[in-house]
């Protein structure tokens, strides 16, 4: 038919465009880069298990370009949602996987400055794991007054973090360093300017979960789908708890210590953002 040459190109083009979306919608972690057209839009991160289009939706009803394109050239979002559903629910579940292994690596592998404990990774540990060779937290946390990795877990899930000034500085440099996908190298600052908390909610989680035990892995299915959905809300009270009653101390005791070491002080701000709505930002 005349049509189909055309109608391939158009697929490609929506399909270039679909992937592209994702992935800037999975990385988009910090408030500026979460604001489109003046919007905070609900983190791209979790969506209807049992719904193949719930993700396409999501992700186009997110953006109004993509509303205005769905309704001008697929007979309108849902049309096209449903059109693209398994593509971009495939897509979306693995650019948030490769985001995970990037949080993982970032605070939990030996070789990042950022690390809070080791011994945690399957890349990093021997086939068989023996008794001499637990997780270990990096000294600066012991130093601050933790002695277990379970008490390290128990801090990620609370609403106190911020108060161990090892764990909220090497947090916040992480974040700042630029070594997140889609992320820029920035100045010290809050840590609300950073990252929603949405996200910060999803990093710290994933901590939690990754530091249950060595190796760990997920096994999605839909029972642990539900689980970690129930699991994330808990942790968006907790971190918007922290922020609410610690941000504002912990950042004038981060830039209080890099000013007693001599190190540069770029900001002194502490910009708040509230995703309910309160946990949007």
């Amino acid at each position: 038919m005349d049509g189909e040459p055309y109608n391939k190109e158009k697929d490609e083009r929506e399909c270039r465009m679909l992937v592209a979306r994702v992935i800037e919608a999975i990385n988009a972690i910090s408030p500026a880069s979460n604001t489109i057209a003046g919007v905070q839009p609900d983190p791209f991160m979790y969506w209807h298990a049992k719904k193949p289009e719930a993700a396409a939706l999501k992700l186009i009803m997110r953006y109004p370009d993509l509303i205005r394109y769905a309704d001008k050239q697929c007979n309108g979002t849902i049309a096209m949602a449903a059109k693209w559903g398994k593509a971009i629910s495939r897509k979306a579940t693995n650019e948030r996987s490769m985001q995970i292994n990037s949080i993982k690596s970032t605070w939990l592998s030996v070789s990042s400055p950022f690390h809070l404990a080791t011994n945690v990774l399957a890349s990093e540990l021997p086939t068989n794991i023996t008794d001499d060779q637990p997780m270990v937290l990096h000294d600066e946390l012991i130093a601050s007054g933790l002695e277990t990795i379970e008490e390290l877990r128990a801090l990620l899930k609370s609403s106190t973090m911020y108060n161990n000034e090892a764990v909220y500085s090497r947090f916040c440099e992480a974040l700042e360093s630029g070594n997140l996908k889609q992320t820029e190298k920035v100045i010290p600052a809050t840590i609300s300017k950073h990252i929603t908390i949405g996200h910060e909610a999803h990093f710290r989680l994933e901590l939690w979960f990754a530091l249950s035990r060595q190796k760990y892995a997920h096994h999605p299915n839909k029972s642990y789908n539900f689980m970690r959905k129930a699991e994330w809300n808990v942790f968006l009270e907790l971190v918007y708890l922290d922020r609410k009653t610690n941000e504002a101390q912990a950042h004038l005791n981060r830039m209080q210590h890099m000013q007693d070491n001599d190190e540069i002080i770029y900001d002194d701000g502490n910009d708040s953002d509230s995703f309910n709505p309160k946990y949007l930002s």
